[in-house]
């Protein structure tokens, strides 16, 4: 029997716990809020599958995290359940990404080409 060492690569061995990175977060987000709201709804996965023209296999691997869909697989799910992509993978605790204001310039222009 051939096993691996596991020594301090698990939590509370010493080893630094390291955050997961924001693909990984976002893809733990979308399992967790599929399997959500599948529930609220009482839907099967075959139910979600049939509306949404996922694979029940895929959408299973999705809610446990084990899956990293597509755009178009994301966009499919959320209108399965009546909403908008962004709507469906919102994060509300996420830090607002960085946006640009005019300062209520309204002269503003970009150069074109």
């Amino acid at each position: 029997m051939n096993k691996r060492s596991t020594a301090g690569k698990r939590a509370g061995c010493g080893a630094p716990v390291k955050p997961p990175s924001p693909a990984e977060a976002i893809n733990r987000h979308l399992g967790v809020r599929v399997k959500e709201l599948r529930a609220e709804r009482k839907w099967s996965l075959e139910s979600l599958a049939t509306a949404s023209g996922v694979s029940r296999s895929m959408l299973s691997q999705i809610e446990r995290e084990q899956a990293n869909p597509t755009l178009a697989v994301t966009l499919r799910i959320a209108q399965a359940f009546g909403m908008n992509l962004g709507e469906l993978v919102e994060m509300p605790d996420a830090t607002p990404s960085p946006q640009c204001h005019s300062r209520g310039r309204s002269d503003l222009s970009l150069p074109i080409g």
